[in-house]
């Protein structure tokens, strides 16, 4: 277990420092929020935005692309998460309950 908790860290690391507007001064607008699903948009003017979905339920939710697209974000592409992948069905990302998903544009 300690391998996969470094190896999920190191991808964290990785993907913040690929991408500008995951840092910490970084301006986060909140976009949705429910008992179970967060969303949020972080990202500095002249830099690409990135799209934020957190579910802290134990229930997988379904989010629509519409909604990323409203974001700023044309093109969605994975740049880290929880299952490692961007899992899209019928125009909405699958998100499993206590799960994150970061997406940027292409």
């Amino acid at each position: 277990m300690p391998g996969r908790a470094y190896n999920a860290l190191l991808a964290r690391a990785v993907a913040r420092a690929r991408q500008p507007s995951l840092g910490a001064s970084a301006p986060t607008v909140t976009l949705s929020s429910d008992d179970q699903l967060l969303t949020y948009r972080r990202g500095a003017p002249g830099r690409r935005p990135v799209f934020v979905a957190v579910n802290v339920g134990a229930t997988p939710r379904r989010l629509d692309l519409a909604a990323i697209t409203a974001a700023g974000i044309a093109h969605p592409a994975h740049l880290h998460s929880t299952t490692r992948s961007l899992d899209i069905v019928d125009e909405r990302i699958e998100l499993p309950g206590c799960a994150f998903v970061w997406i940027g544009d292409t």
